[in-house]
């Protein structure tokens, strides 16, 4: 916006980054490094989420959306590769580990944040099957009709950015039998969202 930095469009740049490299094209991983670092600078236990100023004139300076940008952060960092993580990114995921493993884990969940957490946490290895299925479930009961309905990322934008990260996060996890039928649902709504 107006030229600022932003969390929320460096994590967008290195996500489509990193997916043109899957189809061939040149991936520096110093800019990846740089970028990362940026993004994990000031990360401590004390204060595990990314500032939201920038975005804040949209959906307001909340814990909410901070935990919101910090999961599709946390989503992203976790498929650099090792040769683009600094120490201070390791720290970071490791912190963002153990945040979004309780948050998970938690009687109420935000779908969009699990959704990237799940995602996350599966592809460091820090899910066990059994935490994979539970988690699952309370991502699928958490659905309203067709599609998932973020607390923090409102409006119908909200509605489809939280309902194709739950997609490929249950696809990820290998959702079955009736998990497997709330994905096709949830295709089915994805689809329909296409403008004609």
């Amino acid at each position: 916006r107006a030229g600022r930095a932003s969390a929320y469009v460096t994590a967008w740049t290195l996500e489509g980054l990193m997916d043109a490299s899957r189809v061939g094209a040149p991936l520096d991983t110093k800019a990846l490094g740089r970028a990362a670092d940026w993004l994990t600078a000031g990360i401590t236990k004390e204060s595990p989420w990314i500032s939201v100023r920038e975005v804040a004139f949209w959906e307001g300076d909340t814990v909410a959306v901070q935990r919101g940008l910090t999961s599709e952060v946390f989503d992203v960092l976790t498929r650099l590769p090792k040769s683009a993580r600094s120490k201070q990114v390791e720290g970071a995921l490791a912190i963002w580990t153990a945040a979004f493993t309780k948050e998970l884990k938690s009687a109420r969940i935000d779908p969009l944040v699990a959704a990237h957490a799940l995602s996350a946490l599966r592809r460091t290895g820090a899910m066990k099957p059994e935490e994979t299925r539970a988690a699952v479930g309370r991502i699928i009961r958490s659905r309203d009709e067709g599609h998932w309905e973020p607390s923090w990322f409102h409006a119908h934008g909200g509605r489809v950015e939280a309902t194709a990260a739950i997609v490929v996060a249950l696809t990820d996890a290998g959702a079955e039998g009736s998990d497997a039928l709330a994905l096709r649902s949830s295709l089915s709504y994805l689809v329909a969202q296409r403008s004609t």
